[in-house]
């Protein structure tokens, strides 16, 4: 068989539930495929042409509002024992890069003042996202997305894990506003005599590698109290998106 990128999988994953035009591919991969994995649509094209040629998927054909025709794609029968094999693989490793993550790393070298902006800026933009994402939770829940038989049930699945990380996310962000507004306070990290602003300490310097694997390693990046339900992160965060989510059951079970 031939090999399939990782775009490729996941245009098979937006065709595992029916056939789609390739413009309602480009917006699934928007929305909601695109919290957790992003493409160009220049991108994707291609991709559908290659999955094509490989006989992964293949296309109906009509006249389009335009000079190009009207393309609905669908799984083959290859398409999907491919994709239900690639389901079951392990994740290839990812390194890890998060951005605001490695900014933090540095603090030493920023303006606490315009630190505490961005990181309230950050919490906003969480915010929203969630309020977004518990939206489609609500929706899905009222069509009872949420029976493990229902088709829909692996998008539920997927804003479950959105639902319950991000109030850590967010609470992380105000936390930081809050000490850079007490680090300016103080007037700003105190630094070594003789050292340049945000150089390293000796014991930092001195300090072991994390040994391959662990949180902070070379394959994982960890965020404070992501994992720590009971830490001030966690405490802050209340009770996650549970609270206030109404699960009415008076909706059918369409797709």
């Amino acid at each position: 068989m031939a090999t399939v990128s990782p775009l490729g999988y996941a245009l098979l994953c937006t065709l595992h539930r029916g056939p789609l035009t390739g413009y309602e591919i480009v917006r699934r991969m928007r929305k909601p495929i695109g919290y957790y994995w992003t493409a160009q649509q220049s991108q994707i094209y291609p991709e559908l042409a290659r999955l094509s040629a490989a006989g992964l998927i293949t296309h109906d054909a009509e006249a389009g509002p335009g000079p190009r025709q009207r393309k609905t794609h669908r799984l083959t029968d290859a398409g999907r024992a491919a994709l239900a094999a690639w389901l079951v693989e392990p994740p290839a490793p990812r390194a890890p890069r998060d951005e605001a993550v490695l900014k933090t790393y540095a603090l030493a070298a920023a303006d606490p003042a315009r630190m505490r902006e961005f990181y309230l800026a950050e919490a906003e933009a969480y915010e929203r996202r969630h309020e977004d994402f518990r939206a489609q939770h609500a929706d899905l829940v009222s069509r009872n997305a949420d029976d493990v038989q229902h088709p829909q049930f692996g998008a539920y699945a997927t804003l479950e894990l959105a639902l319950a990380t991000g109030p850590v996310r967010i609470a992380w962000y105000r936390w930081l506003a809050e000490k850079m507004a007490e680090l300016a306070e103080r007037g700003g990290p105190p630094q070594p005599a003789g050292a340049p602003p945000g150089s390293a300490t000796p014991a930092e310097d001195n300090a072991a590698d994390p040994a391959e694997g662990e949180p902070g390693g070379p394959t994982g990046t960890a965020v404070p109290g992501a994992d720590e339900p009971d830490s001030a992160y966690g405490r802050r965060s209340g009770r996650g998106h549970r609270a206030g989510v109404r699960r009415p059951r008076t909706g059918g079970t369409g797709a």
